[in-house]
């Protein structure tokens, strides 16, 4: 909405954006008054006034502060105690200090700084200005607040006749004066220094008012608790600060936290002084069990009776009775929408005779024992005893209404209703350019937790009101004197304590006002209470001792209120937006007015009255405000009508028989739209408590809602009922908010529905949805029909908020009041366009009210064609057949096309058939009907055309959203082609223009339902070719199989394409059984997770995740069996099939081949409960072929099986080195002839019989060790025979990876198509798979891994660059198992474990482990070449450079020492390469597949290889750890001079001279750096690594020879070195150093010429052989002797 300005309006709007204020004062409410102002504050811009007794304060935006009136006290602050009587003087102690509040006392003053520091002077002989002192101050000075748990952030504060209170962001309140005010306990004494109120600690306080002698706090609600005092566990807050009510026959005891009275038969003592930290109880807080209290109560009266309603009654000073009934009206009943009837009698209880005397109840009188319990029955009737309520489990109507709403909607609302949102007249105000977020107002506002106190330096705030939860739920409590009633609590007693007033609690009390001694509180809606003193008719009702409602002229709605000695002011809302301010009261006296010169008008004053305005009226009429010329009260609500000739107001005060408000001239036009603005909010939010209230309440009374039940109308009516509460809140929000902004207390820009326009405006756009739902089923006329004899109760209100006559019927009525919230989006578009033209055009304001602005202009269009849509789909349902009607009418459904209208038929159709088509926003419906014609239609009364009931067949409901509409095949004819899940129509026009229009229709209603967005209303032909997208082939959706053939009554959710399953979803079927995964064409194919419950009732169901193909599982997956039982591996068309692993419940263990769901192939299977293990080849899950068995007690044997028996000649082998070779059986038994190995080398030959460790029988011939011929003398060359070769073992798993590389029937392969096989082997990876790799390295490895590197394109060479090349590739493919090579390495690492090591881990397996990875590297290399075809074949032929060799100065080997330390990494390098570039030259003959690839497969398979070179080599290397241990006890000196180190090659001069040891005791330094290398021997992987580890130890032996004997020229020789390389292996002390040894010799690459590497090799052999058999001294002496 675009909203023109002139250009010289533009710019002074641009001038005169910011309200520019004027504080004037006046008193009483003549007509001829001339309000006052003070010249020099007029360009001050105040913000806040305020009143004392006899002296005023004014802040200013600047944060000054200025004073003005008495002095005695000190209490101007201007350093002395003298008067100021012509105009305000600006307070200079206070420069500098960022002052955002003023409050004034009778006689003191207090100000409060945005960093929570309070500053007063004034009056403190009572110890009111909370500095300690006890006199007069004149200067301001700092109130020190300590507390040991917190450091209190104040918030708020104000100021009484003798003392003050502040509010902490806590919420918690603090006071210091004197009197019971101070809620303290502490009767008369001074407390000089603030303390905390204990009696509110555990509650949420948002707002305090000090009155003269009393004091009011608006706290947060907090919910019931259960009798007893025991705590409901969904408690709102922490903390009720609330206790129980208990009574007997002799006690009656608000105990726990409230006050305690204990009556007797003689005296009724308290025991407040007994209880310090004691806490006041809230009425609403509590249940009561109190039967006796309940049969006092009933008793009659002869003061009063007790109404119905339980209210309390009315007390007067003078006792008088007031028998007559006040005419109802609403008023609030418990929350901001609910208004009750204000029928509560003033009654008044019975009161004993000695507490009528006297207005002060004294503990210390003896009176009648049942004259008291019927007292104190009569003062609980407030708290409506009652049983304890069970809680309700129900749902709140917020958390009903949001779970029904969409998740997006239902997360918006619940942030626009939070309490962040509900905050009144909060002042924030930014400080050097510091903004301040939501989330930090509401911790200041709600004291929800501590402000940082760096952060409370930049902020500006003032809580003069506030707004609590969802409902608005406050209670106001009061304490201090009670003498006038002005505590509220229905008698004049004096409370020392916090004590809630049950007549306020929900009523949605947003602001306390307390007064000298009357008090006030306005409500959300804009009612206000008062009760207190009514000396003048200053509370505007008859009312004194508790709440009542001002009745407002014109029900006008109240925003703000001021209370002084005996008059009341009140800021409404007036004609044409401008405020009107309503005075109660008395009047000052005429001489009074006249000796201060307020009454009559200057000539030259711009206030004149006309002539006409001096004509007096009666006080009877006042209502219509008639001009007076004196009068001496106004005990109903008098308009001051000379205000409005000030200007705007928008703020009031009042102290004494003064007033005084804040009003702004309204130059620029900007106050006058921003009132206008904010009035019709707070009336919206007026009516539609109202509504909710008494329409609402009417017609969901529990008589309809049976009527209703289980009907079409009832849930929409639901949600429209809950959703209209909670856009009440809304609108509750932006009320405060706006209120807030006039009055200086926000910023525009924090509005809620500017700040969080999105949230806000989604409230308005679901509640339209709801109401055009309701209304496309026609639910307000049947409202108004079933609820017609509730609703006539409540014309009124109709014909109020209608401005209409008495309404008929209800429906039209009922839609009209529902459609209020809607109604009200074009004023927003139209009143933010209209604020945004005084903003200049770069200014953020102006932006966001622009865009404001037009967003809600887009809603209020949007909401038009939704009721249209509405309105047009109920004509339609009128005409339906009522068979169709019950079966596909729906509240959110709108008919789009109708057959009928626009004609569209079945291609060829039967010449006897007739079809009807209507096209829905969500479905499609092919309806057919009888013989009859469809073209002959039915006629109704209205004209309307329809088909009638007789006429109606059936009916097919296809979902919009699974519907895929193209244009038909046949080219010559107007066909349209709907494709469905399991069906297909073709449709066809009459025309090509009705085909296109139809199509179009159709397209356009699935692209809506698809993309959540409101349909258009273009057409094809209007719309531009750009727009005219056809919708996503591929969408989500859910169905129900009925007729498919697997998927039969299945419910499919996921991607669909073109009518088929497609994509990502999940599956269901009646039985329970569950696809969740990918499917691909209607069949299950991708990753998918299958679930088959168990018949058994709390049996596991069966699961299976992995790869699916056709709708079979094939691929890897992971089936877990409902006994326990699971399968790792490779399917085939829904059977185990391929490489895999089974692990039984019971513990047994198979891991090999498969194939059609049977072992069969090479594979080990562990029977922990037989306790043995078999390796060998399998088929038809029977044993069969070669195989060898290892059982847990150590026994070995190998043979032939046949299914499952060992047949024929076998070999057995035992733990002690016995070996039978001979005819074996399963047992292993032995069964004919064989020969017996001994471990003595005797030898049995003969025949055998019997199992094996259970006896057996031997026939045959005994041969002692000395006669068996050297060449068979233990002989062992026949194991392993009957076993599985290595090339041979887990042949599955590499053809898996061949299958892959396209390696088929031994075709030479295509290098390209093998990398584009490896490619797509990774991107068609599942994304749990993805998952296992960090998210930081996904992406960066898949894509380094799908590249082809340099060195993978054959150059027929392979340089040191390619090498490298090659070698990173290979480290990131069998580092992750997306890559073939990966997850190959994977599989038989995890195979290699399993045979190697657990149960039946065996020495002798140690052969068979070596071979195996020996077999893996050859035929690892094998693909590996396939990769990289310029690598060499297994055999180089005429290698150059030997491989144990030293490196030559123009090459050094490639491996990966990654693993080493890092000092060894820095000698490996440095003794590598020195100072060289990468060569050119080809070095193809130096590599091999050993080189290449140990350093990638052995750290994998290391643990268990050398697991069992430990156990092989157990018994030496034990020996040789002990002769180690023994060594290494010596000194170093000793240790080498043992060694037969050359004792100038010792080393030890440098170090003793650095040691205070002798040289003979020092141990462990000599040759450190070599020692330290050699270490890390264990530390590698690899023998080549091995063997580097060994020659850079003896590189650093000769370097420190050479570092400490530098001047002599030495020449090393083997028989130096030995000695010393000895010493250094000693001291490394290497545990298992036999078994690296043998490590390095069964896997060393090049066994012949071993070079320099291999005689160092050789030498560290001879130094373990030494140290293993050589005798120590020790060991000859014990021998000797």
């Amino acid at each position: 909405m675009e909203i023109k300005v002139e250009q010289d309006d533009k710019e002074t709007a641009k001038v005169q954006q910011s309200l520019q204020a004027v504080a004037i004062t006046w008193k009483g409410f003549l007509s001829s008054t001339s309000p006052q102002a003070f010249p020099n504050l007029n360009t001050k811009n105040v913000i806040k006034i305020s009143l004392g007794s006899k002296h005023s304060a004014y802040l200013t935006d600047q944060h000054a502060v200025y004073c003005y009136g008495s002095g005695e006290f000190g209490q101007l602050g201007h350093k002395k105690f003298s008067d100021v009587t012509k105009q305000p003087v600006l307070v200079q102690d206070l420069k500098g200090e960022n002052v955002v509040d003023v409050v004034c006392g009778s006689n003191h003053t207090a100000v409060l700084c945005s960093d929570g520091i309070v500053f007063c002077w004034g009056d403190s002989s009572s110890g009111q200005c909370g500095n300690g002192q006890m006199d007069k101050i004149h200067t301001p000075q700092q109130v020190q607040i300590s507390d040991l748990d917190s450091d209190p952030f104040l918030t708020q504060i104000s100021c009484g006749d003798s003392h003050t209170s502040a509010l902490s962001s806590k919420g918690e309140v603090w006071s210091w004066g004197t009197g019971p005010q101070l809620g303290l306990g502490t009767g008369s004494t001074p407390v000089a220094t603030p303390r905390k109120v204990q009696g509110l600690v555990g509650r949420k306080v948002l707002q305090i008012s000090c009155g003269a002698n009393h004091s009011l706090a608006l706290v947060k609600k907090v919910r019931s608790m259960k009798l007893g005092g025991t705590r409901q566990s969904d408690m709102d807050e922490e903390g009720s600060g609330s206790g129980s009510l208990m009574m007997t026959d002799e006690i009656y005891s608000l105990h726990e936290e409230g006050d305690i009275v204990i009556i007797t038969d003689t005296r009724m003592t308290s025991s407040l002084e007994e209880i310090p930290s004691v806490r006041s109880f809230s009425p609403d807080s509590i249940d009561v069990a109190a039967r006796e209290a309940m049969a006092a109560e009933k008793e009659a009266s002869e003061h009063g009776s007790v109404d119905s309603n339980n209210s309390q009654g009315t007390y007067t000073l003078n006792n008088e009775k007031h028998a007559e009934k006040k005419k109802e009206e609403p008023v609030s009943n418990g929350d901001v929408f609910v208004d009750e009837t204000d029928s509560t009698k003033t009654t008044t209880p019975p009161l004993p005779q000695s507490l009528r005397l006297e207005r002060k109840l004294t503990f210390t009188e003896s009176f009648d024992t049942e004259s008291t319990k019927k007292y104190l029955a009569e003062q609980l009737k407030p708290l409506q005893l009652s049983e304890p309520q069970k809680p309700s489990e129900k749902l709140s109507p917020k958390d009903r209404i949001l779970a029904s709403l969409p998740q997006a909607v239902a997360s918006k609302i619940t942030k626009l209703i939070s309490p962040l949102s509900l905050r009144s007249k909060f002042s924030l105000i930014s400080v050097e350019g510091t903004e301040f977020d939501d989330s930090e107002v509401e911790e200041l506002m709600m004291g929800g937790c501590h402000q940082d106190s760096d952060k409370a330096s930049d902020i500006r705030f003032s809580l003069e009101g506030a707004v609590d939860d969802l409902m608005l739920q406050t209670e106001v409590w009061s304490w201090g004197k009670g003498g006038n009633g002005q505590l509220g609590q229905g008698d004049p007693l004096e409370r020392a304590q916090p004590l809630a007033i049950k007549q306020l609690s929900g009523k949605g009390v947003t602001r306390v006002i307390a007064g000298q001694s009357h008090s006030m509180a306005i409500a959300s809606n804009g009612q206000v209470f008062s009760w207190g003193s009514n000396s003048d008719g200053q509370l505007g009702h008859n009312g004194q001792l508790i709440p009542k409602r001002i009745k407002m002229p014109n029900n006008a709605l109240v925003w703000d209120a001021a209370a002084g000695s005996t008059h009341t002011l009140l800021l409404a809302d007036g004609n044409s937006f401008q405020p009107d301010i309503y005075y109660l009261g008395k009047q000052p006296s005429l001489q009074e007015l006249k000796s201060e010169g307020r009454t009559g008008t200057p000539e030259s004053s711009p206030l004149k009255e006309s002539k006409d305005s001096s004509k007096k009226r009666s006080m009877s009429s006042i209502a219509k405000a008639p001009i007076v010329k004196y009068a001496a009260r106004a005990k109903q609500p008098e308009k001051l009508t000379f205000i409005r000739k000030c200007g705007w107001a928008q703020y009031i005060a009042a102290a004494s028989d003064l007033c005084a408000c804040i009003t702004d001239k309204n130059v620029s036009g900007f106050t006058s739209i921003l009132h206008e603005l904010t009035a019709t909010e707070r009336l919206l939010h007026y009516q539609l408590s109202t509504v909710r209230s008494t329409i609402l309440k009417a017609i969901s009374s529990s008589e309809i809602n049976k009527v209703l039940e289980s009907t079409i109308y009832q849930q929409p009516f639901r949600q429209i009922a809950e959703l209209f509460s909670l856009l009440g809140t809304a609108v509750a929000n932006n009320s405060i908010g706006l209120t807030a902004v006039i009055q200086r207390h926000r910023h525009l820009a924090d509005l809620t529905m500017l700040k969080s326009r999105t949230e806000y405006q989604a409230v308005f756009e679901q509640y339209a949805n709801y109401v055009c739902d309701f209304v496309t089923i026609g639910g307000f006329t049947h409202m108004g029909k079933v609820g017609s004899d509730a609703l006539s109760k409540h014309d009124a209100v109709f014909m109020e908020l209608l401005n209409e006559e008495k309404p008929a019927s209800y429906g039209s009525p009922l839609r009209s009041l529902m459609k209020l919230p809607l109604d009200r989006v074009k004023f927003y578009s139209y009143l933010l366009g209209k604020l945004s033209c005084y903003y200049a055009q770069d200014s953020t304001e102006f932006k966001l009210l622009k865009e404001s602005s037009s967003s809600w202009e887009t809603l209020q269009r949007s909401i038009d064609e939704k009721q249209a849509q509405a309105e047009e789909t109920r004509t339609f349902w009128e005409s339906c057949p009522t068979k169709l009607t019950e079966a596909i009418k729906r509240p959110d459904r709108r008919v789009l096309r109708d057959s009928r209208n626009k004609p569209l038929s079945l291609h060829n159709a039967g010449r006897l058939s007739q079809h009807w088509f209507l096209l829905f926003a969500d479905i499609f419906v092919h309806a057919q009907l009888g013989k009859k014609c469809l073209t002959e239609r039915a006629t109704n009364t209205e004209g309307k055309s329809g088909v009638s009931s007789d006429k109606y067949a059936s009916h097919q409901v296809f979902p919009l959203a699974l519907i895929w509409a193209e244009p038909g095949q046949q080219s010559n004819q107007n066909t349209i082609q709907l494709t469905m899940p399991e069906a297909t129509l073709t449709l066809q026009t009459p025309s090509p223009a009705e085909k296109a229009d139809w199509l179009w229709s159709i397209n356009q209603a699935i692209d809506a339902l698809l993309t959540n967005q409101k349909l258009g209303g273009l057409s094809p032909v209007t719309t531009p070719m750009a727009q005219k997208i056809p919708p996503k082939l591929t969408r989500q959706g859910r169905y129900a199989f009925s007729g498919h053939s697997k998927f039969k009554d299945a419910v499919y959710e996921g991607v669909w394409h073109l009518g088929k399953p497609h994509g990502k979803g999940t599956l269901i079927w009646p039985d329970g059984k569950k696809y969740n995964g990918q499917f691909v064409q209607g069949q299950q194919h991708g990753y998918g997770v299958y679930t088959i419950p168990s018949a058994e009732q709390n049996g596991k169901a069966q699961v299976y995740d992995g790869q699916w193909q056709e709708s079979s599982m094939s691929g890897y997956g992971t089936l877990r069996y409902s006994n326990g039982d699971i399968y790792q591996g490779n399917f085939q068309d829904g059977r185990r099939h391929g490489h895999g692993i089974f692990h039984s419940s019971v513990g047994n263990l198979f891991i090999g081949e498969w194939q059609n769901d049977c072992r069969h192939g090479y594979g080990i299977m562990e029977e922990r409960q037989r306790g043995e293990k078999y390796m060998g080849k399998w088929e038809n899950n029977c044993r069969h072929g070669n195989g060898m068995v290892i059982t847990m007690g150590g026994l070995y044997y190998e043979g032939v099986f046949n299914q499952n028996k060992l047949m024929g000649v076998g070999i057995l082998l035992t733990e002690d080195g016995t070996v039978y070779e001979g005819e074996l059986t399963t047992g292993p038994t032995l069964s004919g002839k064989g020969l017996l190995r001994l471990p003595s080398g005797d030898v049995i030959d003969g025949s055998f019989s019997g199992l094996w460790g259970d006896g057996v029988k031997v026939n045959g011939t005994f041969r002692k060790a000395a006669e068996v011929t050297p060449s068979h003398r233990r002989k062992t060359s026949g194991i392993g025979k009957f076993t599985v070769a290595s090339d041979d073992k887990w042949e599955d798993v590499f053809d898996h990876v061949r299958s892959i590389f396209g390696l088929i029937d031994n075709k030479k392969p295509d290098y390209q198509k093998v990398w584009a096989a490896v490619a797509v082997a990774i991107s068609s990876l599942t994304q749990q798979e993805m998952e296992r790799l960090h998210k930081d390295e996904r992406s960066k490895v898949v894509e380094d891994l799908q590249k082809i590197p340099s060195s993978g394109q054959s150059k027929g060479k392979i340089t040191e660059e390619d090498y490298k090349s090659i070698q990173e590739y290979l480290t990131k493919a069998f580092e992750t198992s997306l890559h073939p090579l990966g997850s190959l390495l994977e599989n038989l690492c995890v195979a290699y474990r399993e045979t190697y090591i657990g149960l039946g881990a065996h020495r002798w397996l140690l052969p068979y482990a070596v071979q195996e990875i020996k077999s893996y590297v050859k035929r690892i290399y094998q693909l590996v070449r396939v990769l990289f075809s310029d690598l060499p074949s297994e055999h180089p032929s005429k290698p150059n450079t030997p491989v144990h060799e030293a490196p030559s100065s123009d090459f050094h080997y490639y491996y990966d020492y990654s693993d080493s330390q890092t000092a060894v990494e820095a000698k490996l390098s440095k003794s590598a390469s020195k100072n060289r570039q990468p060569s050119s030259d080809d070095i193809t003959c130096h590599i091999t597949s050993d080189g290449l690839l140990y350093p990638i497969v052995l750290p994998r398979l290391y643990p268990a290889l050398f697991t069992l070179y430990a156990l092989k080599n157990e018994e030496e290397d034990q020996q040789y750890q002990e002769r180690l241990k023994r060594l290494n006890e010596r000194p170093d000196m000793a240790l080498m001079a043992y060694l037969k180190v050359d004792q100038k090659f010792w080393l030890l001069e440098d170090v003793v001279k650095d040691s205070l040891k002798r040289i003979s005791e020092i141990r462990d330094v000599s040759y450190i750096t070599a020692v330290e290398c050699l270490q890390n021997l264990s530390t590698t992987f690899s023998p080549r690594q091995k063997l580097l580890i060994i020659h850079t130890a003896w590189e650093a032996i000769e370097e420190a020879i050479q570092t400490t004997l530098s001047s002599e020229n030495i020449t090393l020789g083997m028989d130096e070195l030995f000695p010393i390389f000895q010493y250094v292996v000693t001291r490394a002390r290497i545990p298992h150093l036999g078994s690296e040894l043998q490590l390095i010799n069964d896997l060393m690459e090049v066994k012949s010429d071993p070079g320099q590497w291999g005689h160092m090799f050789t030498t560290l052999e001879a130094c373990y052989l030494l140290t293993r058999y050589d005798k120590l001294p020790e060991d000859c002496a014990e021998l000797h002797c």
